[in-house]
């Protein structure tokens, strides 16, 4: 296992690989596929399973991943030299997160099977590298809120600040969403340079009823500010042919020190996976953003596998109810 690489579990590393090859295809009108079933041209009934394929041109190449401790010898060539010839496949690329030994190298290059593993640089490499991502996180954080809800009913409940909390536990997403248009406002008020203290009226599409009272909108007031977290990038790994040396190597997967968060660079093009479920989420605050700052333009995009939870307490924001005869404006803010 190369030095400072983290172990990952075997699907995770097959999604890894995945994404590396979508890089590397960019736009040759190639589709690459994770966990891929294949029917087996000997035995239709029978689909086999591959890690990853890529087909373009009519051509079909099988990319099998391994994630042993040990180096992959020249048994697991030979198995995918059968494979090859038993799916018809016109290649196979086998990559080994611990490389291979000589014996594999030699069986593998006598018959056409590509090889590819992943190399990790050091600390004193990665400075010198000069090309690591810079990473943070942006959150809003909300204190002092107050929500004022309108109503056309003229009598509620007495009970409705209570029925509102009730409401929002039992529905969580319509709290959520309350603040989701704050945080949409913040970031228009941001544009223009506005300090981040807001005040706004939320008209909603389908008003809901509480009690019997009609639900309409909602005046929302806060004191905010933003925070923001940087994310290190302390290791970095080399994908490509065992026989290339760290400095030729095409593709670098920046490893973040969040478990599910890689920055995958191929010449020009740039893939970002991320996974924040996992993040832990400041205490009142909303999640807004992802920041890289790339070493030079790149084209690509970022894929979002999860968000972190969202961390404002319902027993901390005063709920009120207000009559409205007119509904204000749906959307409109200022700052305080």
């Amino acid at each position: 296992m190369p030095t400072g690489y983290v172990l990952k579990t075997s699907e995770k590393f097959e999604r890894q690989i995945e994404r590396i090859h979508r890089l590397i295809e960019g736009s040759a009108g190639s589709q690459v596929v994770w966990n891929d079933s294949i029917p087996d041209p000997d035995n239709e009934d029978q689909p086999r399973q591959i890690d990853v394929t890529i087909r373009r041109d009519d051509k079909l190449t099988l990319v099998e991943c391994r994630i042993h401790k040990d180096k992959q010898d020249v048994q697991w060539i030979e198995e995918l030299v059968g494979r090859r010839a038993s799916l018809r496949a016109d290649a196979v690329v086998a990559v080994s997160a611990s490389g291979f030994t000589e014996g594999a190298v030699k069986k593998a290059h006598a018959f056409g099977i590509i090889l590819r593993d992943l190399l990790s640089l050091t600390e004193e490499e990665i400075s010198a590298w000069g090309r690591v991502s810079k990473v943070s996180l942006t959150f809003y954080e909300y204190t002092a809120v107050e929500l004022l809800f309108w109503t056309h009913n003229r009598v509620w409940p007495v009970n409705i600040v209570d029925k509102i909390q009730e409401f929002f536990t039992q529905n969580p997403r319509e709290f959520y969403g309350v603040f989701e248009k704050a945080s949409e406002l913040l970031d228009e008020q941001a544009l223009k340079g506005q300090p981040p203290a807001i005040w706004m009226d939320v008209g909603f599409n389908t008003p809901w009823s509480v009690e019997g009272c009609i639900i309409d909108g909602v005046s929302f007031q806060a004191n905010v500010r933003t925070v923001n977290r940087e994310i290190a990038t302390p290791a970095v790994v080399l994908y490509d042919a065992p026989e290339k040396g760290k400095s030729e190597r095409e593709v670098s997967i920046e490893l973040t020190e969040l478990e599910n968060f890689e920055i995958t660079k191929s010449a020009n093009n740039v893939m970002i996976a991320v996974d924040l479920s996992s993040v832990q989420t400041p205490r009142n605050c909303h999640f807004r953003f992802v920041n890289v700052h790339l070493d030079r333009p790149r084209r690509g995009g970022l894929v979002l596998l999860g968000l972190p939870k969202f961390r404002v307490a319902l027993e901390n924001v005063m709920i009120g109810v207000r009559h409205v005869e007119n509904t204000p404006d749906s959307g409109a803010g200022r700052s305080k």
